[in-house]
């Protein structure tokens, strides 16, 4: 369906407040403005759901490119993917700073969550990627709360707009660089003692 003509009667406009409210113990701990969730599909539709609809809103009456089928799967930093005009847009109208982008795929769709914070907590950066583990726990408990949303969102899906913007290459670098630092012995530190382990004896205990 065309996202403009309906949007503010879509669930990933009215469920907001719910949102909000779901992303309660996420937004008091780490002191965020924005928590949203986007599945795109092969078909090029897609399930959203977000705590700021008028940021929704203002991105989708602009006509703006939806950057999340761009980007590979992993975490990225907000400013390293995302067009300038759209980072200016979320920091001036909305108060959207500081973002990050975690990206999963699976055979049926491209999941994203996106976080942002005041442009006053600069310092969360440092705590997503030192607390990744707290993250991952909490979007499995973001899935359990709002599973029902998800459903509806599934099935009310919107169609992005298309794009002639290409998907990020990923380069490289991480075959390159991992093949370059092959070691023979493996350090492991268990917080008492030191542990080695031949390359053969770590992968092997890393199945277990």
């Amino acid at each position: 369906m065309e996202i403009k003509n309906i949007i503010t009667k879509h669930i990933s406009y009215t469920a907001a407040a719910d949102m909000q409210e779901i992303c309660k113990p996420l937004f008091d701990n780490l002191n965020l403005n924005l928590f949203s969730m986007s599945r795109y599909y092969h078909n090029g539709s897609c399930a959203h759901l977000t705590t700021c609809q008028k940021a929704l809103h203002h991105h989708i009456m602009k006509n703006n490119t939806f950057c999340g089928p761009l980007i590979s799967a992993g975490i990225h930093l907000w400013n390293n993917y995302a067009p300038p005009e759209i980072l200016n847009d979320f920091a001036t109208y909305f108060g959207l700073h500081n973002g990050i982008t975690l990206c999963n795929k699976n055979t049926e769709y491209l999941e994203l969550f996106n976080l942002a914070a005041p442009a006053s907590n600069s310092a969360v950066i440092d705590a997503y990627f030192n607390n990744l583990d707290l993250l991952e726990q909490y979007l499995l408990y973001f899935k359990d709360k709002a599973s029902k949303l998800i459903t509806q969102a599934s099935k009310e899906r919107l169609m992005a707009p298309k794009t002639d913007k290409q998907p990020l290459k990923r380069n490289d670098l991480y075959k390159t660089f991992s093949d370059s630092i092959k070691a023979k012995k493996i350090y492991l530190n268990t917080g008492t003692t030191e542990i080695i382990l031949s390359q053969r004896e770590y992968d092997v205990q890393g199945q277990l």
